[in-house]
């Protein structure tokens, strides 16, 4: 049984994070300690790669061997807490390919892109149905049963204190800022240009009312561009920090 896994994005992202030891003995620990730790994975990944010109396959720690495979949005790390000879590396390398291909197929079929958007709907089918594989496949021990409470708060804790993201205040990144910016001053000019048309036209005093479209699309447009919040992101539990 694989006793630790860590499924991270490219950034550095912890996406989903299991340790045996950790479940049986009840032992809580912060965070700050995942977003560290898959960082520093990440990272090792990254500069391993780099320095081999080859994807990097394996870390060893204090004599912990780290299986690494690298998927299309993710890295997805096993731990066996021991050291491998050449046939566990290769049954070692057998689990992270099934685990890597359900996980692709599970985020292809829902359509996320974990680089990009995160709605933690989504993302908490996709680490329930990914936890409930693992253990159907025999690569982590059944923890009877897995905790999927835990599991959902974990993926919105992790996500969201990555992009520093804070529950109505900010869900919306630069490009998407920008975005809103740029569409609430064109419905203020569009607004403006029918205000002369009613002028010019000379159309009746109560015509004017039809002004409140364009001017209240482009108020909400600038609002959330400074407020760098937008309530259609946060009803559907989703950010956008591009």
């Amino acid at each position: 049984m694989i006793n630790e896994i860590y499924v991270i994005q490219e950034s550095g992202i912890p996406i989903y994070y299991y340790n045996y030891d950790q479940i049986k003995d009840g032992v809580q620990i912060k965070d700050d300690f995942f977003m560290l730790q898959a960082g520093f994975f990440a990272a090792m990944v990254q500069f391993g790669s780099e320095l081999t010109q080859d994807e990097l396959k394996y870390i060893v720690f204090n004599r912990r061997t780290y299986g690494v495979k690298k998927s299309k949005q993710v890295y997805i790390i096993f731990n066996e807490n021991k050291e491998m000879d050449t046939d566990m590396l290769k049954l070692l390398d057998k689990k992270l390919d099934v685990a890597s291909s359900f996980l692709n197929e599970s985020l292809a079929g829902k359509n996320i892109d974990i680089s990009y958007l995160v709605n933690t709907s989504e993302m908490d089918s996709v680490v329930n149905s990914f936890s409930r594989f693992l253990v159907d496949e025999k690569i982590i021990a059944d923890t009877s049963p897995i905790d999927t409470s835990k599991v959902k708060s974990q993926v919105r804790n992790f996500v969201f204190k990555a992009v520093g993201y804070e529950p109505g205040k900010c869900n919306i990144g630069p490009k998407e800022r920008m975005l809103r910016l740029t569409m609430g001053m064109i419905s203020i000019a569009f607004g403006m240009l029918l205000f002369a048309l009613f002028v010019i036209l000379d159309l009746p005093e109560w015509s004017v009312l039809f002004l409140i479209i364009p001017f209240f699309m482009g108020f909400i447009g600038i609002y959330q561009y400074f407020f760098r919040f937008c309530v259609s992101n946060a009803l559907q539990k989703q950010y956008k920090m591009t």
